[in-house]
């Protein structure tokens, strides 16, 4: 079920209920194995869904997470035909709505495909949890264009050139472009910071903060500069090449469900694929740098007191003396596994 689905049915049950209703209900998604309704509460203007399992699950309140601007709870209740356990996820913040319907399709498409409704439900209350720091992220109109690009040329190294030196799971743990880091890549000593361009001449690199081409907190630094172009004829989406990591994950499902996690946490869902699909990217170029010595960057060390929160940008046709082909940072990776 898409989020627009899930829209005009809270929509129409909005439109039903009267204000001092406290609650209304339609059932949807009837061919699922657990009973699926979303639900509204007028006098709140309050959309949700409920989901009744006819199962006593070992699952309670306090397993659940806490998401900002969501009420969740968990019941255990009798009914003529045994125990059943009643999920509910009701939206308190009303400006969150179009974001509280991805969660929901999202948590959907978990349930309504599943035949083990009490394994589907521990998945949902364990996709919740990530979601609990997703909420405040997710944008409706899915992530910005130069997130997107980012994304892409991370995705690039990592089933290029992380996966075919490193096991699966080990290449997909490396990948720190989803969290707050520096680099977009550890391991073992070895960092790789990942940046791109659409600039077809006079590129050049924008350094984010004084941490970024440090590198004394590694044993190496690479920097990895990836020039792109939009093209419909050549390029690959952003879906498509997400398509392509995960069937090189296909033989380590470890691999592919941490993957799918590190994913959703960079702000890309599923269910905004199509936001995605029309922008196609051909790499145009790849250059490797090695930072070291007098690689030309601002560190803490460098700094001149008083000076914080710096942005800055480095010229790559200034910096030969530093290159690496790609057989060189194939055997750094190597060397670091």
């Amino acid at each position: 079920m898409r989020p627009d689905q899930l829209l005009d049915i809270w929509k129409s049950l909005s439109d039903e209920g009267g204000l001092g209703s406290s609650l209304v209900r339609r059932r949807i998604a009837p061919e699922a194995a657990v009973d699926i309704f979303a639900s509204y509460v007028p006098s709140k203007r309050s959309p949700g869904v409920i989901i009744e399992i006819p199962a006593r699950l070992p699952v309670a309140n306090k397993d659940l997470p806490e998401c900002r601007g969501i009420a969740l709870d968990i019941e255990l209740a009798d009914a003529p035909d045994g125990p059943h356990t009643i999920f509910r996820a009701q939206l308190e913040a009303s400006d969150q709505k179009e974001v509280f319907a991805i969660l929901c399709a999202d948590l959907l498409a978990i349930l309504i495909p599943a035949r083990d409704p009490s394994a589907a439900l521990e998945q949902a209350v364990r996709r919740l949890a990530a979601w609990q720091a997703l909420f405040d992220r997710v944008r409706k109109e899915g992530l910005s264009t130069e997130k997107q690009r980012g994304l892409f040329g991370e995705l690039h190294l990592l089933r290029t050139l992380l996966l075919p030196e490193c096991p699966p799971l080990d290449a997909v743990l490396s990948w720190a472009g989803w969290e707050p880091s520096n680099q977009d890549f550890k391991r073992n000593g070895l960092a790789i910071e990942c940046k791109t361009s659409m600039a077809k001449r006079h590129a050049r690199v924008f350094i984010s903060n004084e941490k970024q081409l440090d590198e004394t907190p590694h044993e190496e630094l690479v920097l990895a500069f990836l020039r792109l172009d939009e093209s419909d004829a050549f390029g690959s989406s952003l879906p498509e090449i997400i398509d392509l990591v995960r069937g090189d994950l296909a033989s380590s499902p470890i691999a592919r469900q941490e993957f799918d996690m590190r994913l959703m946490q960079t702000g890309y869902l599923d269910i905004q694929r199509d936001i995605y699909e029309n922008v196609k990217y051909q790499i145009k170029s790849i250059q490797y740098f090695e930072v070291r010595d007098d690689f030309p960057r601002l560190t803490e060390s460098n700094l001149p007191f008083g000076v914080g929160d710096i942005s800055y940008s480095i010229i790559p046709g200034d910096l030969e003396k530093f290159a690496l082909d790609e057989e060189d940072v194939r055997a750094i990776v190597r060397a670091f596994n």
